[in-house]
């Protein structure tokens, strides 16, 4: 008797905790976001009171070196060793100002640059030492540069260049280390002042230990300027400041500060309000409990009188019979439910009838419909009404007839559904062999882009050089490339690589790193500066670690002199005009693009006249055919020593050498050949 205003007291006092449960929700989510605002405001202000004082800080270093340069610059005794024969003397006139540099600012270096880029002078004595300013980074109407830079030793200065008066044209650029500037930043903040890079990289700082432990939870620090992260039972305020670039160099300024105070403050004002919401809710809801219980009395009398006259007890009655309140209302409607029951009975008698006359006709009307029908369907929707009439026990002919039509819907929607879903199939087969068509379209319009980039045009008429080149892909697009091109009128350059991977990712890549080489070898330099300036600039953003393997060489046409550098490619073969095929030896350079500053080296090999060199890719060596074995350098030397005398002999024979050796089986990879041959007197 009690079941059901116990139900139903529960689910009202369900509904009203899960209500108080979402404003004290909507409370906390409010308070949130108004920290998150006043945090936010807080960052702001902090990042605005860190950027004025980092100003202030660097404005007053640059003060000190430009005092420091201009007194270098006024001092007749370091213009007199400029202008004497091997500048003899620049030291000793220049060791006052060094040592006064570092009075005043601590380490700090002087160096002097000649007007062609080369050093003249540096302080700290380096055999090997790259300029940390040169003439490029000064204005070009004159006056004076400064910038946060890294020196060769890749450490963070500041750095303060102007060129000097007089014939020498030399430049000036005095430097001091970024430590003491990010000392006062601390002293200014009470925070630990780190400088990194945009990799999160440190370059200088206070605390460079600290930084080791927190530099992955900073790495995204650009996206979230202000975070807290606890580090051995402390929270520590993340603060990041990015830097305006100077001289090449992407930096920002994170503070580090303990806040361990207050944020145990914060947590323990949101664990009291916490609990308060709680205990709050707690006392409504008990309250509320008790008073549905007092209230639902009279409705749990009502549910039992019910519940009787559903079984067929009519002789149940409301105790509260007489009463013009909810109860007294009740029970008249039980008295009138009473009567309706009888008057419903007789209904139903005579429906039963009505519907076994309907049943007849309609099965009548079904049988002549399913004669229509093919014979499979038809024999279908017979036995159907079969089973129906067999199991229809109560319904009656109506309800028979209902259950034969939404059987026989079923299947009519059934098959109506299967012929859409063949229909969609067709239409998406359809929209796929369009996208395939559109595909390979835009792959033969990548693949012809790709072939324009390489030299087709052979200096065939050439009097000291004859050189020829292929390039056949294992994909529509390839990662193999060759160029040649004339630094000179004496000297010839030219490359052959191969990117890691196929297709056009690889592609791409290689389209970057030809341009990037054509761009940096035609300025001259030697084949080892140049492809570990390539490195540095394909390792700077590759983000998807890709890397090629690259083979530079120099050919001087007077000399027959070739200088060459490898960088992880196979080596080239060098074919003697009266001796077989023998590999150049290695320079051991690593490939491209893996690591910055890697070490590159010369090599050097003198040719004599009708001398030539075969420059291949791994696709030509490691090509198999079907049962899996590799073509190898034996077959290519015999290959080459058989060959012709000519580039395109030579070419000619290896490509059908691997054609007849590898047969019908798939190319797994790109084959790239280039040839040259030095005829001086030709």
């Amino acid at each position: 008797m009690n079941r059901f205003g116990a139900s139903l007291r529960l689910k009202i006092t369900a509904l009203a905790l899960l209500a108080l449960l979402a404003l004290i929700a909507i409370g906390i989510a409010a308070q949130t976001i108004r920290e998150r605002q006043f945090a936010a405001a807080m960052a702001a202000a902090v990042q605005q009171d860190a950027r004025l004082l980092w100003r202030a800080t660097l404005g007053d270093g640059v003060a000190r070196l430009d005092r420091a340069a201009g007194r270098i610059a006024a001092d007749p005794a370091v213009a007199a060793a400029l202008a004497r024969p091997g500048r003899a003397g620049l030291a000793a006139a220049l060791a006052p100002h060094l040592d006064r540099l570092g009075a005043e600012g601590g380490r700090g270096r002087i160096e002097l640059v000649g007007p062609d880029g080369g050093l003249l002078f540096n302080s700290g004595g380096e055999l090997f030492w790259r300029p940390t300013l040169t003439g490029a980074a000064l204005p070009p109407g004159g006056g004076a540069v400064d910038a946060v830079q890294l020196d060769w030793g890749r450490a963070a200065v500041l750095a303060h260049g102007l060129r000097l008066p007089g014939r020498s044209g030399a430049i000036l650029v005095v430097s001091a280390g970024i430590e003491p500037l990010l000392a006062e930043m601390k002293a200014g903040t009470e925070a630990e002042a780190f400088l990194v890079n945009r990799r999160a990289r440190l370059l200088a700082g206070t605390r460079p230990g600290l930084w080791e432990r927190i530099a992955a939870e900073t790495a995204d620090a650009a996206e979230a300027p202000r975070r807290e992260i606890r580090l051995d039972g402390h929270t520590l305020a993340v603060t990041a400041l990015p830097l305006d670039p100077q001289g090449g160099l992407t930096a920002r300024l994170v503070l580090v500060r303990d806040v361990s105070r207050e944020a145990g403050g914060r947590l323990t004002v949101q664990a009291l309000s916490l609990g308060l919401a709680m205990l709050a809710t707690l006392l409504v809801v008990g309250g509320l409990w008790l008073w549905l219980r007092r209230m639902f009395r009279p409705l749990e009398q009502s549910v039992a009188a019910i519940n009787a006259l559903s079984a067929g007890d009519g002789s149940v009655s409301i105790a509260a019979h007489g009463r013009r309140d909810e109860i007294g209302r009740l029970a008249e409607a039980l008295e009138r439910f009473r009567a309706n029951m009888a008057t419903l009975a007789r209904l139903q008698a005579a429906e039963r009838r009505q519907r076994r006359r309907q049943e007849r006709f309609i099965h009548r009307e079904m049988t002549a419909l399913a004669g229509t029908l093919d014979p499979l369907a038809r024999e279908e929707i017979l036995r159907d009404l079969a089973e129906l009439e067999g199991d229809g026990g109560d319904q009656g002919g109506l309800g028979v007839t209902a259950a034969a039509f939404r059987r026989m819907s079923v299947r009519v929607r059934q098959q109506q559904q299967h012929l859409q879903e063949l229909i969609g199939e067709l239409r998406e087969a359809l929209k796929m062999q369009a996208a395939y068509l559109q595909l390979q379209q835009e792959l033969d319009i990548a693949r012809q882009i790709q072939r324009s980039m390489l030299p087709v045009n052979f200096p065939t008429d050439h009097p000291r050089v004859a050189l020829y080149a292929e390039m056949e892909p294992a994909k529509e697009v390839g990662g193999d490339f060759y160029d040649f091109f004339f630094l000179d009128e004496r000297r010839l350059g030219m490359v052959i690589a191969d990117v890691s991977g196929k297709g056009v990712p690889a592609a791409l890549f290689m389209a970057i790193a030809r341009t990037l080489l054509k761009a940096t070898a035609l300025f001259g330099s030697p084949p080892a500066r140049c492809l570990a300036n390539l490195n540095n600039l394909l390792a700077e953003n590759n983000e998807k670690d890709l890397f090629v393997t690259v083979f530079y060489g120099i050919l001087d046409l007077d000399s027959g002199r070739f200088t060459y550098c490898n960088a992880g490619h196979n080596p080239p073969y060098l074919l003697p005009a009266d001796g077989p095929p023998r590999p150049l030896p290695r320079t051991g350079g690593a490939a491209l693009a893996i690591l910055a500053d890697l070490p590159q080296r010369d090599a050097t090999v003198t040719l004599a006249p009708g001398d030539g060199l075969f420059l291949f890719t791994d696709g030509v060596t490691e090509a198999q055919e079907e049962g899996g074995t590799f073509w190898g350098e034996a077959r290519l030397e015999a290959t080459l020593a058989a060959a012709g005398r000519t580039p395109h002999d030579w070419i000619g024979a290896v490509y059908d050498g691997v054609r007849g050796f590898v047969a019908d089986a798939p190319q797994f990879d790109d084959i790239t050949c280039l040839a040259v041959r030095w005829q001086p007197g030709g």
